[in-house]
């Protein structure tokens, strides 16, 4: 004996079940204000990805855009925007770590990007550098002024997020009013 399946009751239930799933889309998307997990807005079709914080639009897989160090003085000068100097070293773990995992993260280097003029040096091959700027160990990543004034500098190998918060202390300019102590105080809030 052969049952058949009510048509009117599959449909039915097929009905039920997308408008289920079409509401469960829209309630995660309202929740995550439309973004990746992650922090970052969803991915257009370009394959580019619009920063939660800047607003600025991001290649998925974006580097910084190193520069010599009088090249990157220069474009500080001319865009009125905060040197980063990263002093490196070969064969340096911290410092293959801090590139790898800091610098080289798609929302780091769009925001290096955007707000510094950025040069990478191997003290070893700029030693006279190395010297002005008192590199004594590896990595240790230097801030200037746009006038090329120091403003601060930090040693060792820092968590993707800490550095990401110390490049936005820099590049928004908290550093001219409030201690970075202050600052990552009121971020965690």
């Amino acid at each position: 004996m052969r049952t058949s399946i009510p048509f009117r009751e599959v449909f039915l239930w097929l009905f039920v079940f997308f408008v289920c799933l079409t509401a469960a889309i829209a309630l995660t998307a309202a929740d995550t204000g439309g973004e990746k997990p992650g922090g970052q807005g969803a991915a257009p079709a370009s394959g580019r990805t619009v920063q939660k914080e800047t607003g600025t639009a991001c290649e998925e897989n974006e580097n910084v855009a190193w520069a010599e160090y009088g090249d990157a003085v220069e474009t500080a000068r001319k865009t009125m925007r905060p040197l980063v100097i990263v002093f490196y070293k070969d064969k340096c773990r911290k410092c293959e770590m801090l590139e790898k995992k800091g610098f080289n993260r798609p929302d780091t280097a769009c925001y290096v990007n955007e707000k510094f003029a950025a040069s990478r040096l191997n003290g070893k091959n700029s030693p006279e550098l190395a010297r002005k700027y008192r590199v004594a160990n590896y990595p240790t990543v230097w801030f200037l002024t746009p006038e090329a004034e120091e403003i601060d500098y930090f040693v060792g190998y820092v968590k993707p997020e800490r550095l990401l918060l110390i490049l936005r202390y820099v590049g928004e300019g908290v550093y001219k009013h409030k201690s970075f102590s202050e600052y990552e105080k009121e971020r965690k809030k």
